[in-house]
């Protein structure tokens, strides 16, 4: 596997995607194990799925629709800045680290232009990610974040246990939708999950937030994370009131110890 790391020396402090937080409430919280019925009447009334046609519906390859223009377009857009800095605030929020005294080192599956390194970096901690964009790498270097230009689905490039905590932000969806099919899409989360459970420390904690097209997918989804082993967790539903499509989920995964 070719790998390409994108690492610039400018000072994270004088990053020019920072935001202010915005207001989220959390709505409703199961556990990982939660029978599917429950989970599919308990978010179809909260009205989860968006209507709106996502760029995944238009092509299985995010590096390819992620160039220099569209990466440009999509930073441009305060809003799209605004959503992701409050998705990647609250999955930080949610992985509970300790304080900047004990600094903690973070995988960010799917970085993007650097949010959370960002965020992270204020807090103390340590940040290294992997997107499949070079367009997004090159843009995530030039603010001074650690990207690695690689699949995101196999984080297992990495040595076993070596992170404390990991997040995946707007990725999910890449991986597990209509358009690339049951069977793969199923493969694509285990593959996922599997290497985050092989980076992770044990007892380390990822955050997964996913937008689900359809509630099989959902369904899906949790089904494979229960199945593949080593994790517990839960689920969580957010509102983030001020967008129109405001209703998040995040799925918080604990990695069990192992018995010596």
């Amino acid at each position: 596997m070719k790998l390409s790391l994108f690492v610039s020396v400018v000072h994270p402090c004088r990053r020019r995607l920072h935001s202010s937080p915005l207001p989220c409430k959390l709505l409703v919280e199961l556990p990982l194990d939660v029978d599917k019925s429950e989970l599919v009447a308990t978010l179809r009334v909260r009205d989860v799925l968006s209507s709106q046609r996502r760029p995944e519906h238009k092509t299985t390859d995010a590096s390819r629709f992620y160039d220099e223009q569209h990466v440009k377009r999509y930073l441009d857009r305060a809003k799209s800045r605004e959503i992701q800095m409050a998705l990647n605030r609250t999955a930080i929020e949610l992985l509970h680290l300790p304080s900047a005294a004990s600094p903690q080192l973070v995988l960010d599956v799917g970085h993007g232009p650097g949010f959370s390194s960002a965020l992270l970096t204020e807090r103390g901690h340590l940040c290294i990610g992997v997107d499949p964009s070079p367009a997004m790498a090159c843009r995530a270097a030039s603010d001074g974040a650690v990207c690695i230009l690689s699949d995101a689905l196999h984080p297992t490039l990495f040595r076993a246990g070596v992170f404390d905590a990991a997040i995946c932000i707007s990725v999910l969806q890449w991986f597990c939708n209509c358009r690339v099919g049951v069977r793969q899409s199923s493969l694509n989360v285990a593959t996922l999950v599997e290497g985050l459970t092989h980076c992770l420390k044990d007892n380390g904690k990822a955050i997964l937030q996913y937008y689900p097209d359809s509630f099989s997918n959902l369904v899906l989804f949790v089904d494979t994370l229960r199945r593949v082993g080593g994790l517990r967790g839960t689920i969580s539903l957010f509102d983030f009131a001020p967008f129109r499509t405001g209703k998040k989920i995040f799925i918080s995964l604990f990695k069990a110890v192992h018995s010596k």
